[in-house]
């Protein structure tokens, strides 16, 4: 029966003793111990062509504004755009990023090409593409 007890506290000293040395191998490389691998495809920082199938300019949403930046890490300074521009631009926050596109399903196209060159005006926003998986920045 003490051989018995004795093989059963050696496993456990052992298993113990395996998750030390994980522990500190994780500690070393700096990672966090038992945690699933979430890694994200990295997202391209070379912009995609302009979407010629987008007129008018464009804006983004109040709430995204600080989130908004160019594929080379450039925080958005640029007020009003021509739509056709909007999947140039990224958005960003602690999950990672997803890039920006003109939705038409979403915006009234009131305007046609051409037609506010001149004013210069907002008559629509860029969307967040919900379509495409989150991806790690490019930046």
């Amino acid at each position: 029966m003490s051989s018995l007890l004795t093989y059963l506290i050696i496993l456990v000293l052992f298993i113990i003793l395996v998750l030390l040395i994980y522990y500190g191998y994780c500690t070393v490389n700096d990672i966090i111990p038992f945690q699933e691998n979430t890694s994200l495809p990295i997202m391209s920082s070379t912009p995609p062509q302009p979407d010629t199938n987008a007129t008018g300019y464009c804006t983004f949403e109040g709430e995204d504004i600080d989130n908004v930046f160019t594929r080379d890490g450039e925080k958005n300074t640029v007020q009003s755009f021509p739509c056709s521009q909007c999947n140039q631009y990224i958005f960003k926050d602690d999950s990672g990023c997803s890039p920006y596109m003109y939705d038409s399903s979403q915006n009234n196209s009131l305007h046609t090409k051409g037609t506010f060159d001149s004013l210069a005006t907002p008559h629509s926003v860029c969307t967040v593409d919900v379509v495409t998986p989150l991806q790690s920045c490019p930046f």
